[in-house]
């Protein structure tokens, strides 16, 4: 599943129209997913939740229920839950997130690593490939990224985060490894 940030992002991404458009038909909507297991609330869901909806319905395509961050409780039109039903994942598995190699080994087989990690007010503030290695300041709370890599030569994990091309790399960061397994959530 492409992220929304990667959609945001070059104008060389393959999954736009020959016109440099995105195309619309082959990004998946995070509205469809958020908007049915958030409560009706902005605050947040569990991994877990957002994973049976992907299992159970699918994923709908952006163009039957474009995502605006504003609206998190407009619900999925039929001809959103029809498409999506075409894009069901037949399962998903838990990780042993301590476990590092673990981690990379699924990286390695093209399986995608969805995490939930504690975020501290320094999370908030990481700017151009600063690598998060410790917690400062207030805890906020749970936090679900997307592991996309790792690099050894920095000891760090590579995520995306949902927050938009502004933080840290163009919505990408680092966690460091002894930090990633101290702070990952079930």
């Amino acid at each position: 599943f492409k992220e929304y940030i990667e959609r945001k992002g070059s104008k060389d991404w393959s999954f736009r129209t020959p016109e440099g458009n995105p195309n619309y038909s082959k990004i998946f909507s995070p509205a469809f997913i958020y908007n049915q297991i958030n409560g009706g609330r902005d605050n947040g869901s569990l991994i877990s939740d957002a994973m049976r909806v992907i299992v159970e319905m699918g994923a709908a395509p952006w163009e039957t229920m474009p995502y605006n961050s504003a609206d998190y409780r407009t619900r999925p039109s039929q001809a959103a839950i029809d498409a999506a039903s075409k894009y069901k994942a037949k399962e998903f598995l838990r990780v042993k997130t301590t476990d590092i190699t673990e981690v990379k080994a699924q990286l390695a087989e093209g399986k995608p690593v969805v995490a939930g990690v504690l975020v501290y007010e320094n999370f908030f503030n990481l700017k151009g490939n600063q690598i998060y290695k410790e917690g400062l300041g207030k805890t906020y709370g749970g936090h679900a990224i997307a592991i996309v890599g790792y690099d050894d030569s920095k000891n760090a994990v590579k995520f995306i985060n949902s927050w938009g091309t502004d933080w840290d790399d163009q919505g990408y960061g680092y966690i460091d490894y002894r930090w990633f397994i101290r702070i990952c959530q079930g």
